[in-house]
């Protein structure tokens, strides 16, 4: 039996930058550096949602 659930989108915390909006890397000159996220571009929120397909087949001993 094959079953789709569908996770509504909502708002979360980025996990890239724990939330803050930036990211530690460095510059040309090997400083240290904090740069934007690339992933929520600085938010620090980002929108999650979600398609997962589950394949349940019954167990059958042999």
């Amino acid at each position: 039996m094959k079953r789709k659930v569908i996770r509504p989108e909502k708002v979360a915390l980025c996990r890239l930058c724990k939330g803050t909006g930036t990211v530690p890397g460095k510059d040309k000159h090997g400083r240290s550096l904090l740069r934007v996220c690339p992933q929520c571009e600085g938010s620090g929120r980002v929108k999650v949602s979600g398609v997962m397909e589950f394949d349940i087949q019954p167990y059958k001993e042999k």
